[in-house]
């Protein structure tokens, strides 16, 4: 499916190259009807042979359901939630499979945002549709606070396609680095709010421990599950 474009087509298509096997289309399935729920992005923050692990938004997930992820290659995979340390705004999907591809990782970039910044997101266009697509935009505010869970965070506003979900989906640099990852959306307008760096980094500590810890728990618990179903 063609991108959304503000930037050009050869610089979006450079960044979308280079992450298109980091990102991942994520949803829940409602037991009783079947159908998508809890539709959102990720992107992929590590892996190992046979096994990856994305990272998303955490609002609205529910370890009770069943959990899949889809990569822009069209291979869709059935992935265990996890919320690590549980104190963090982010969550885990374990992806452990027989890739038929490399899935790749992308990393966190150290600098924060700055007004006027182009940037690329990605997202899909509608909850029965899971096809990723990319589109571009432009930093508006930064480093700004606010509350959530009576936490404060830092984050940053970023103009963007009204057509495409993006909920909990990473936000890249045109290097090709994640600079945030979108939390939520101002009503009728065509902006988003994302975790800056700054946040985001802290999040993944909360995550998955301060030097990785829970990590290790995180591939056992998915293994011995993944044993299970087979």
């Amino acid at each position: 499916m063609a991108p959304v474009l503000s930037l050009p087509k050869t610089c979006l298509d450079r960044v979308r190259e280079a992450v298109s096997l980091a990102v991942v289309s994520i949803w829940e399935l409602d037991e009783f009807s079947g159908k998508k729920i809890s539709c959102r992005s990720g992107f992929i923050w590590y892996h190992s042979s046979g096994l990856c692990i994305a990272v998303t938004l955490r609002k609205g997930l529910d370890v009770k359901r069943k959990i899949l992820a889809r990569f822009e290659n069209g291979q869709c995979f059935e992935g265990f939630l996890s919320f690590g340390g549980d104190n963090s705004n982010l969550a885990a999907i374990i992806l452990a499979n027989d890739f038929s591809f490399e899935p790749k990782s992308v990393p966190l970039c150290n600098d924060q945002v700055r007004p006027g910044q182009d940037v690329v997101h990605m997202g899909f266009f509608d909850e029965t549709n899971p096809e990723l697509n990319f589109s571009s935009g432009t930093i508006a505010l930064v480093g700004h606070n606010t509350i959530i869970n009576n936490e404060e965070f830092t984050r940053f506003v970023h103009c963007c396609s009204e057509k495409l979900h993006l909920l909990g989906g990473p936000v890249f640099s045109l290097k090709g680095e994640v600079v945030g990852v979108n939390y939520s959306k101002k009503d009728k307008k065509n902006l988003y709010f994302a975790l800056d760096c700054k946040q985001l980094a802290k999040e993944i500590k909360l995550l998955f421990g301060e030097n990785g810890e829970y990590v290790n728990d995180m591939v056992k618990l998915a293994r011995k599950k993944k044993r299970r179903t087979n």
